[in-house]
């Protein structure tokens, strides 16, 4: 984790930039290492990380294979929902 944390540590350095939000995708929620990444990103976004997390979930890759948005391809998924509370979370944020 110290790697990534310099890593992104030196990308800030070298752009700075104005963001609004960190959005994490591909969320595994059982990872072993959430707690440690979670920490990596809130010290280098402080108050920038989205509650929301879009989870890993087959479907996206699918609707990505389809050239389609998952919202057509697989509307009741569990990616869909977490989609559709992220734009609301980022919306609030706006």
């Amino acid at each position: 984790m110290e790697r990534l944390s310099q890593f992104m540590e030196s990308i800030g350095q070298r752009h700075p930039l104005n963001v609004l939000a960190v959005v994490l995708s591909f969320w595994n929620p059982r990872g072993k290492n959430n707690a440690a990444f979670l920490d990596v990103i809130e010290k280098t976004f402080p108050s920038k990380t989205l509650k929301t997390k879009v989870r890993r979930d087959i479907c996206i890759s699918e609707a990505s294979i389809f050239g389609k948005p998952i919202f057509e391809t697989s509307p009741k998924s569990r990616a869909v929902d977490d989609y559709v509370s992220l734009s609301k979370e980022i919306l609030k944020r706006l």
